[in-house]
């Protein structure tokens, strides 16, 4: 049995300095684990993926942005909501593609939000991993009290296409325009990227 690269994965990602160990199928817990180690298609896809992602950190330069991207899709509904194989098998595929489309990029980069010269109490983040010629990957997450002062959470995943020095982001729930000057990036949002009444809309600083 080819090694499991999720759980391999994982804990490159969690302990990005420990020596690779291969992963023990009898102690598989999800249902993406014990379908890959069950099915040998998804297991030689597990290996695809594995060297797929080891290429493109080494292609992008940017690892602390790639192991938070993938650590992202690893923990997604995309992968972890499969209860088929065959769902696994396109989850996987697309997931590869991507890794594949990856590129070097100033704007790829991990930012958190900023007001007035300083860290927000609202916290924001924004994930860039540029793919392709002209596009890039967005993530963003973020929190901000609601009129009963309870903090919500937002996120919203989304690709966006590079237009001159903007990237935009013309999704159905979310439309953004964000430029980068230096390690500052600005990002103008229709306010309903992260729900009623949150925003991205602000100042944020490569991390």
């Amino acid at each position: 049995m080819i090694p499991f690269k999720i759980a391999l994965l994982s804990l490159a990602l969690v302990c990005p300095l420990a020596s690779a160990a291969s992963y023990d199928c009898p102690k598989a817990v999800s249902n993406v684990e014990k379908m890959v180690c069950a099915d040998p298609e998804l297991s030689r896809l597990d290996d695809d993926l594995h060297g797929s992602y080891k290429r493109a950190v080494a292609r992008v330069g940017d690892e602390l942005a790639m192991r938070q991207w993938q650590r992202n899709w690893l923990k997604s509904q995309a992968l972890n909501g499969c209860k088929t194989a065959q769902c696994v098998k396109v989850a996987y595929g697309t997931r590869v593609k991507l890794l594949d489309d990856a590129v070097p990029s100033r704007w790829t980069g991990q930012y958190a939000r900023y007001y007035k010269g300083k860290a927000d109490r609202n916290q924001g983040d924004i994930l860039l991993i540029a793919v392709g010629e002209n596009a890039a990957i967005v993530e963003g997450m973020t929190t901000w009290p609601d009129p009963d002062e309870q903090v919500r959470p937002g996120q919203f995943g989304s690709l966006g296409a590079f237009s001159g020095e903007h990237l935009i982001v013309e999704a159905e729930e979310c439309q953004a325009s964000m430029t980068l000057k230096g390690k500052v990036l600005r990002v103008d949002d229709s306010k309903t990227c992260s729900g009623t009444n949150g925003t991205f809309g602000a100042e944020y600083r490569r991390k």
